[in-house]
C-alpha cells in the first residue's frame, strides 16, 4: 500500500506510515470492505490544512482541573485518619493524667489494704511484701527530696521515679476500665438513645417510606454488608443518622420530613453516606471514643464516692447492672442509659456533693415567741445561779442532783417545745467537723476534675473533632464510589445546610447525623416559649423525691427521658436545637465534630460534581452583610483571642500544679499506710 503523502510503500493493512506517520486507514479502507457494502470511502487528501486561529484556542473540559478519584480520595482519608487516630490516643492519656494523681493513691490504699486483709487469712509471699517495702521507700525519697530546702532541682532519676510510681498504676487502671467498659456496652452502641424519641418501623403503604428501605438495601449490597435496619421519625426536622455498635445490628434513622424535601438522588447520596459510614467501621470508631469520656466518668464517679450522694448512686447502678438479673430488652435500655449517664459524669459538676451539704446553712425550725423562748435563752445562766447558790447554801449532793434533774427536764421540755434549737446547734457542730475532716480529700479530689474539664475542652474534644471530620470525608469519597453520582451527595448536602436541624438531646449522637448544619437560624418564638416550659417542668419533675427503690440518677435520667417524649408530642419544633447548643453536649467541643458543608461541597467538587457553595451568610431568609467596620471589629478580635489564649494556659499550669499539691497529700497518706501495714 502507497502513502498519498510521502509515496512509500506500505504492508497492506497497516495504520500508519512507516516513513511520515501519516494514517492509512483511511486509504485502505475501502479495499478491505466487502462489495456489497456498495460504496468505497475515498482516501485522505494529499496535506492536511493547518487549524484555524479559533480552533487554536484552549477549550477547557468539562468537570474539574484537578479531578480527584473516589479511590484517591479514600487513600488519602486512610493515612490521614491514622494519623489523626494516633493523635488522638495522645490526648486520651495525656487527658487522663489528672485522675491518675488521685486514683493511683487510692489503688494503692486499696490493694494495701486487701493484702493485709488476706494476711491475716493465708500466707502472703515474701516477694509480695518486698514490692510493697519498695515502693514505700521510693515514695520517702521522693518526699525527702521535695522537702529538702537545700535541693534547687530534683535530679532527673526522681522525677522519672515519681511520675512512673505516681501515673502508670492510674493510666493501666483506667486502660483497663476503658476494655471493660467497651465491651460491657458493645450491645448498648452509639446514639441508642435515638429510639427513645418515638422512631417506628416505615409504613408498607407509603411509597416513599418503601423506596427508603429499597435504597438502604440496594446501598447495603453494593457496600458489602447486612442491610441496616430502616427507622423513621415523625418530626419537623430534616436529618438522618445511624446507630449501633457493627454491621450487625445497625440501624439507619431517617425523619420523615427529609423524603419530602429532597429527591431521590438526593436522599440516595446522604443514604449511602451513612451506609458507607457504617461499612468503613465508624460505628466501632465511635464507640472506642465515647468509651473514653465514660472511662473518665465512672473514674471520676468511683475517686468523689466518699464524697459525692450523686457518686454513690452511679456506682451502685453500674454494679446492679452488671449482677442484676433482668431480661434481655430491659438490660440493652438499661445499657444504653447507664452509658451516656457515665459519660456526663466526667464532666458533671452541678451534682451536690457531702462537702456542700453539710457547709449548707441549715435553717432551724420556726420557732414559736413567747416568755419560754427568752426562759429558754437564759438556761445557762440559771444552771450556773443554781449551782453557786446550792454549793454556797451547802446543800446536800442528794438534794442538788435532784434539782439539777428537774432543772435540766424543764429545759428538755423547753427545747422540744421550741422545736430542737439546741440539737440544731449541735447538728451544725457535728456538719463542721465532718466538713473539715473531708475537705483535704475534696480539694484532692475535685482540683483534677477541674483539670480534666480543661484538658478535655482544649485537648481530648478537639482531637476526636478533627478524626471524624476525616471520616466524614472518607465516608463521603466512599458514597461517590457507592453511587458514582457527587453530584446526588453534594446537592443533598447542599439542601440538608437549608432545611436540616438536629434534634434537642442528641448529646452523644451528635457525630452519627449525616450533617452538622442542623438549623442554621433561631426558631419560632413559639418552640421558644414550649422549650422553656419543657425546663420548668424538668425542673420540677427532678425536685420531686425518686419513686421507692429507684436511685436518685435514674429518676433524674426517668425525667429527661419523659421531657423529651412529651416535646415531641406536643410540639415537635420545640425538639429543633441550635448548632451552638449542640456543641455544649456530647461530643461537642471547640472543634465541631462535622465538617463544614462548603468544604465538604469543595471536595465533592473534585470528585465531579457540579455544586456551589452554600452561603453561609443566608439564614432563614435574612442576609448578613459585612461592612467596613468588620476590618476593624476582626483585628481586635484575633488579638482579645489571643490574650485569652495566654490566660488559658497560665489558668492550665496553676490547675496542674495546685492538683499536684493537693494530690501529694493523698499520696502522703498512702506512704503512712505503708509503715503501718507492712510488716517489718
Amino acid at each position: 500500500m502507497q502513502c498519498s503523502r510521502c509515496g512509500a510503500a506500505n504492508n497492506t493493512g497497516a495504520l500508519a506510515c512507516v516513513a511520515c506517520g501519516q494514517p492509512l486507514i483511511l486509504s485502505h479502507v475501502g479495499s478491505i470492505m466487502p462489495a456489497a457494502v456498495g460504496h468505497v470511502v475515498e482516501a485522505a487528501p494529499a496535506s492536511v490544512p493547518p487549524p484555524s486561529a479559533e480552533a487554536s484556542v484552549y477549550q477547557p473540559t468539562l468537570g474539574p482541573i484537578d479531578r480527584e478519584s473516589f479511590f484517591a480520595a479514600q487513600r488519602r482519608n486512610r493515612r490521614a485518619t491514622w494519623r489523626l487516630a494516633a493523635m488522638s490516643a495522645v490526648a486520651a492519656v495525656l487527658t487522663g493524667i489528672p485522675l491518675s494523681l488521685v486514683l493511683t493513691p487510692l489503688l494503692f490504699a486499696v490493694v494495701l489494704v486487701v493484702t493485709r486483709l488476706l494476711g491475716l487469712v493465708v500466707a502472703v509471699p515474701d516477694g509480695v511484701w518486698s514490692a510493697y517495702q519498695w515502693v514505700g521507700l521510693a515514695l520517702k525519697r521522693i518526699f525527702d527530696a521535695a522537702g529538702d530546702s537545700t535541693v534547687r532541682q530534683l535530679p532527673i532519676g526522681s522525677l522519672v521515679l515519681a511520675a512512673s510510681i505516681w501515673l502508670l498504676p492510674g493510666i493501666a487502671a483506667m486502660l483497663a476500665m476503658w476494655v471493660a467498659l467497651r465491651a460491657l456496652f458493645a450491645r448498648a452502641g452509639v446514639g441508642g438513645m435515638l429510639l427513645s424519641l418515638g422512631a417506628r418501623e416505615p409504613r408498607p403503604d407509603d411509597f416513599e417510606e418503601r423506596q427508603l428501605v429499597n435504597v438502604v438495601e440496594e446501598m447495603a449490597i453494593a457496600a458489602g454488608i447486612p442491610a441496616p435496619r430502616v427507622m423513621l421519625i415523625d418530626a419537623p426536622i430534616s436529618n438522618a443518622a445511624m446507630l449501633g455498635s457493627s454491621t450487625k445490628d445497625a440501624a439507619v434513622i431517617v425523619s420523615r420530613p427529609m423524603l419530602d424535601h429532597l429527591d431521590r438522588d438526593e436522599t440516595q447520596g446522604l443514604l449511602a453516606h451513612l451506609v458507607a459510614s457504617i461499612a468503613n467501621g465508624d460505628l466501632d470508631g465511635a464507640r472506642s471514643m465515647l468509651a473514653v469520656f465514660q472511662t473518665f466518668g465512672f473514674a471520676a464517679a468511683v475517686i468523689r464516692m466518699p464524697i459525692s450522694g450523686p457518686a454513690r448512686a452511679t456506682v451502685g447502678r453500674m454494679l446492679r447492672y452488671l449482677f442484676g438479673h433482668k431480661r434481655e430488652a430491659e438490660r440493652l435500655d438499661e445499657a444504653r442509659a447507664l452509658s451516656e449517664m457515665l459519660a456526663d459524669t466526667a464532666e458533671n459538676f452541678d451534682e451536690k456533693n457531702d462537702l456542700e451539704s453539710l457547709t449548707e446553712e441549715v435553717t432551724p425550725p420556726v420557732q414559736r415567741a413567747g416568755p419560754k423562748l427568752e426562759l429558754l435563752k437564759a438556761f445557762p445562766f440559771v444552771a450556773l445561779g443554781y449551782f453557786i447558790y446550792t454549793l454556797v447554801a451547802g446543800w446536800p449532793d442528794a438534794a442538788r442532783n435532784l434539782g439539777f434533774l428537774i432543772l435540766f427536764g424543764a429545759a428538755g421540755a423547753l427545747i422540744l417545745y421550741q422545736r430542737v434549737y439546741a440539737f440544731w446547734l449541735a447538728r451544725r457542730v457535728i456538719a463542721m467537723t465532718h466538713a473539715i475532716i473531708i475537705l483535704p480529700y475534696y480539694l484532692a479530689a475535685m482540683m483534677p476534675q477541674i483539670l480534666l474539664l480543661f484538658l478535655n475542652m482544649l485537648v481530648l474534644q478537639p482531637a476526636f473533632g478533627l478524626l471524624w471530620r476525616t471520616r466524614r470525608y472518607l465516608a463521603d469519597a466512599t458514597a461517590v464510589q457507592l453511587t458514582r453520582n457527587p453530584e446526588g451527595l453534594a446537592r443533598g448536602l447542599a439542601a440538608q445546610a437549608e432545611h436540616g436541624c438536629g434534634v434537642a438531646g442528641s448529646g452523644w449522637a451528635l457525630p452519627m447525623f449525616v450533617s452538622g448544619a442542623a438549623n442554621m437560624g433561631s426558631v419560632s418564638p413559639e418552640a421558644v416559649a414550649m422549650r422553656q416550659q419543657l425546663m420548668q417542668e424538668l425542673a420540677a419533675e427532678m425536685a420531686n423525691p425518686p419513686a421507692p427503690g429507684m436511685s436518685e440518677a435514674e429518676h433524674r435520667a426517668q425525667a429527661v427521658a419523659d421531657i423529651r417524649r412529651r416535646a415531641m408530642e406536643q410540639m415537635p419544633e420545640a425538639a429543633i436545637e441550635n448548632p451552638p447548643a449542640s456543641k455544649s453536649s456530647g461530643f461537642g467541643g471547640i472543634v465541631s465534630m462535622h465538617p463544614s458543608v462548603n468544604r465538604r461541597l469543595r471536595r465533592l467538587r473534585r470528585m465531579g460534581a457540579a455544586v456551589d457553595d452554600v452561603d453561609p451568610r443566608v439564614k432563614r431568609g435574612h442576609q448578613s452583610r459585612k461592612g467596613p467596620a468588620s476590618f476593624v471589629v476582626m483585628p481586635v478580635v484575633f488579638v482579645l483571642v489571643a490574650v485569652l489564649a495566654v490566660l488559658m494556659l497560665a489558668l492550665l499550669a496553676v490547675l496542674i500544679a495546685v492538683s499536684v499539691l493537693f494530690a501529694s497529700v493523698l499520696m502522703m497518706m498512702v506512704y503512712g499506710l505503708f509503715a503501718v501495714l507492712i510488716p517489718r
